[in-house]
């Protein structure tokens, strides 16, 4: 696998966790190389499964979680390759050529003319209904956790609880949209946020999940009301039994058209955001979303955090 790169120089050599050069492709295209000196692991036992331990970016598991979900933003870097080479674990990954922002900080600090200006631009121009906010924005979801025992419902014996999400769009014309994209370009009403060990519970768990577009007009948080003319997603989190019949967890209505939240569980009871029958009110916030940068939706079930990205 080493043989595809060509070396163009040596960053960081005798590092702590690893050892990191700078390569390129047959193509001259460059990467970062980082070849790891010590075991590559996750501290499972930690109950923080994929996000902690030293060299954990080398785990299989990580990587390959990273890798899937750099795929779908753009802000992330990019993993590519994972290998051995010489008995040490190596990973390919997206190369970037400039500084921190720290280190720009501390060449600029005696500065006298500097301007910063430059750097707040996108913050000063993001405003909701700017192009450049349109453009980028998105919301996704990142934190959450089942919080008790009580409402793990995959049964003891077994492994793991599926905890997933559903969701529907209703645009200002009254027209419904499938938002979740499956492998084959297809859309579906659910997609999964991960799955979680009974030994978790209770425990927060860190997945990025693509939650919802940039779709304006947006809804208007501070009511609770039917809204027509804009565009509302509705959506509640449940335990999904991919082996079960499809229950409903919730009945929506905007601009003159109502959808129906489902998922498959054993019972219609393994919601875990919203009583079903309030699944209207709890539709996606996204100008508090936008103003805070996150929102937490929670019930005494289950938290669920919204960012917008």
């Amino acid at each position: 696998m080493i043989e595809k790169y060509n070396f163009i120089r040596t960053i960081q050599e005798n590092g702590e966790n690893a050892d990191v050069f700078l390569i390129e492709d047959k193509l001259g295209q460059k990467f970062i190389l980082k070849k790891f000196n010590k075991a590559v692991k996750s501290h499972i036992p930690y109950g923080k499964v994929n996000h902690f331990g030293r060299r954990r970016e080398g785990n299989e598991l990580v990587f390959n979680e990273i890798k899937n979900v750099s795929e779908n933003f753009s802000f992330l870097i990019n993993f590519y390759e994972r290998f051995k080479w010489e008995n040490k674990w190596c990973i390919v990954i997206e190369y970037f050529n400039g500084i921190t922002f720290n280190r720009f900080l501390n060449l600029n600090k005696n500065n006298e003319n500097k301007n910063f200006k430059p750097l707040n631009t996108m913050r000063e121009d993001a405003t909701p209904h700017s192009n450049s906010a349109s453009r980028s924005l998105s919301f996704s979801s990142y934190e959450h956790s089942i919080e008790s025992n009580s409402y793990r419902y995959e049964p003891w014996t077994s492994g793991k609880s599926e905890f997933a999400v559903t969701a529907i769009r209703i645009d200002p014309s009254g027209t419904f949209h499938l938002i979740y994209q499956t492998n084959s370009g297809t859309f579906k009403t659910w997609q999964k946020i991960s799955e979680i060990k009974k030994n978790d519970i209770g425990s927060t768990r860190y997945v990025w999940a693509h939650h919802a577009s940039n779709w304006e007009p947006w809804s208007n948080p501070w009511t609770e009301a039917t809204q027509n003319g804009v565009n509302m997603v509705f959506w509640n989190t449940f335990e999904r039994d991919w082996n079960r019949s499809s229950k409903q967890i919730g009945t929506c209505s905007a601009s003159g058209t109502t959808i129906y939240l489902a998922g498959n569980m054993r019972f219609s009871s393994e919601w875990y955001s919203w009583i079903p029958s309030t699944a209207n009110i709890h539709f996606t916030r996204f100008e508090w979303i936008y103003n805070d940068w996150a929102h937490w939706n929670s019930s005494w079930k289950a938290k669920f955090r919204l960012w917008r990205v």
